[in-house]
């Protein structure tokens, strides 16, 4: 909810703060934004992506962030019975935000 999104955000010192539920596609665009990392190039972010089964093959820019996310170490992605998926249309849930407040307070510590 986003309640909880607020108070992860502020934990992890983000200052963006969420006006509604976060999908999880914003979520991983602003933590990748907040790294402040180099993005991914076309090339490895189709490789990076290839194995999913709902990755977007025209949203280029969105690609950009989610092949990024996935090099650093913040996005695995859904496990279901048709494959690996990005479901980047869904809402992100409080369990997938704390794990990924984990993964990000580490990329940091990790510098």
């Amino acid at each position: 909810d986003q309640a909880f999104q607020e108070k992860v955000f502020t934990l992890i010192g983000l200052k963006k703060r969420p006006r509604t539920e976060m999908l999880r596609f914003r979520i991983f665009y602003e933590l990748v934004k907040a790294l402040d990392v180099e993005i991914a190039s076309d090339e490895d972010c189709e490789q990076l992506l290839n194995e999913f089964t709902d990755k977007c093959t025209y949203c280029k820019k969105n690609n950009l962030i989610l092949g990024t996310a996935k090099e650093i170490g913040l996005l695995r992605g859904r496990k279901t019975p048709t494959g690996l998926v990005l479901a980047i249309d869904q809402p992100v849930t409080k369990a997938e935000l704390a794990v990924l407040a984990l993964r990000y307070l580490k990329i940091i510590e990790e510098g």
